[in-house]
């Protein structure tokens, strides 16, 4: 998984479900 360096890792900050943060990325690299 490649996430953006200037971007804040909100989703390993913040308890959701494996589901839940794969459409969060899916939302955020849109």
């Amino acid at each position: 998984m490649q996430l953006n360096s200037n971007e804040p890792i909100v989703t390993f900050s913040v308890p959701m479900s494996q589901e839940d943060a794969q459409a969060w990325i899916l939302k955020k690299s849109r």
